[in-house]
Order: structure tokens, then C-alpha cells, then sequence
């Protein structure tokens, strides 16, 4: 099982490299310096025992799930959770900067203050941010609209069991595509429309790309006390002697 994703490394030519993790030793396999389909293709035929690869986890990348696709014929490809939830908080919040640029400045400065507070799971909020938001919702009724279908969407990783999760995200499809709230989440639900399948096969397997993710951070960090890396050998030797 193996987990992939790209991170801004600035190493040689390219601006985005791509890890590639196994999910079950949570080691670092191999640095990529490219992340395009034509330099990925050349990199994973070089690859010998890709068919014992059973699971891949990645963002919505197009490229990276056409690679899979091409050459890890045995593998089963899994959309990562918090990837495409974060394409449904991002909606809520372009809205708010939407909705905001036509307020007072007061207004402005509350609108940019409760930016984390949407973020929030309704049943994580105080009492006082509850009423923080009350105010939002009183001022911009649109923005309480994209809130619930935000907390809806939320409520599918709730649920108990792949059948029970498949059966509120396609409602909830159906519901926000209804919604007069559509045209906020037209892009968000097309994405989704596409990587289906793949989504269906988070709720199933009950993966995830947490283990990439975290350790994109660590190599942020490498990165960071380097002051960078220019030569991208040295950038990826530093990477698997840290996290191999």
C-alpha cells in the first residue's frame, strides 16, 4: 500500500516534487523529481514488482490517477478524505470573501475574524462562537445556506459502515446540485462526479493519505532549517536519510 503526493520542493528546474510513501511502514520509498504524466510513466517502468502494489492513495490529481491507472494494474486507487473535504471548506470559504467585499468595513473586519469559526464542526463551537456566527448569518442569509451543506457533507464521514456513508454522499450530491446554493458548489460537485468511484473506495477501505500528509510537514521543516536546496539530489538524499 502506498500513498502519494507532490509538495513544493523549488529543487533543480521544478517547482513540485512527489513522495512516495508505504502506508504500512510509514517510510519514505522514493523522492520523484518530476510529478508530470511523461516523466511519470518513465520513472514507475523502471518499476519491477508494481503489480504487488494493492493500494494507492493520492489528492484528485488527474495525472497521478492516470499513471496509476497505466501501470499499477493490480492496484486499487483511493481518493484521500481530507482532500476532498477540503475542496467543500474551500467553497464556504471563497464565499465569505465573496459575500464580505460588499460589506462596511466593519463588517468586513467581523466576516474576516470568523474564517476558523466556519471551519468548525457546529457541535465543536462554544456558546460564543455560536453567537459569532448567528451575527454572520444575520447579515449574509446565503452564507448560513453554504454552511449547512457544508455541515452536511461532514456528517457522511460520520456515519457507520461504507453502505451507509455511499448512500448520504450520493443524497447529499443530489441535494446540493438541487440547492439554490448550486452554482457556489458547481466546480466542487463536477470534481466529485468524476472521482466517484475513487471516493466510493475511501468509505470502503477506510484509507487514507494522513501518513503523506504528515510527512509533507517533516519535509517542509527539512526544508526550511536548509535554507532550501538547489541541487535536487542532495534535497531527496536529505529526505531519505531523515525519513526512509
Amino acid at each position: 500500500m502506498i500513498g502519494i503526493d507532490e509538495f513544493k520542493g523549488n529543487a533543480g528546474k521544478y517547482k513540485y516534487q512527489l513522495q512516495i510513501i508505504d502506508l504500512q511502514t510509514k517510510k519514505v520509498v522514493d523522492i520523484v523529481k518530476f510529478r508530470t504524466y511523461d516523466d511519470l510513466e518513465q520513472y514507475f517502468s523502471r518499476i519491477s514488482n508494481r503489480k504487488e502494489v494493492v493500494f494507492v492513495t493520492m489528492d484528485l490529481y488527474s495525472p497521478f490517477k492516470l499513471i496509476i491507472q497505466d501501470k499499477f494494474f493490480n492496484a486499487t486507487i483511493v481518493a484521500d478524505t481530507f482532500h476532498y473535504t477540503r475542496l467543500v471548506l474551500n467553497v464556504l470559504d471563497s464565499a465569505r470573501i465573496d459575500f464580505q467585499r460588499n460589506l462596511s468595513k466593519e463588517y468586513r473586519k467581523y466576516f474576516k475574524g470568523i474564517q476558523k469559526i466556519l471551519m468548525m464542526r457546529e457541535c465543536e463551537l462554544t456558546n460564543y462562537l455560536k453567537e459569532r456566527l448567528i451575527e454572520a448569518f444575520r447579515i449574509c442569509p446565503d452564507l448560513k445556506k453554504i454552511y449547512d451543506i457544508k455541515e452536511k457533507f461532514l456528517f457522511v464521514n460520520d456515519a457507520i459502515g461504507s453502505s451507509e456513508k455511499e448512500i448520504l454522499f450520493r443524497n447529499w450530491l443530489y441535494e446540493t446540485e438541487s440547492s439554490d446554493m448550486y452554482k457556489y458548489f458547481k466546480s466542487t460537485i463536477n470534481t466529485f462526479r468524476t472521482w466517484h468511484k475513487y471516493i466510493s473506495n475511501s468509505f470502503k477501505y477506510e484509507l487514507s493519505n494522513g501518513i503523506t500528509e504528515g510527512m509533507n510537514n517533516k519535509i517542509k521543516v527539512l526544508k526550511r532549517i536548509s535554507y532550501g536546496f538547489r541541487n535536487f539530489d542532495n534535497f531527496r538524499n536529505r529526505i531519505l536519510i531523515a525519513c526512509a
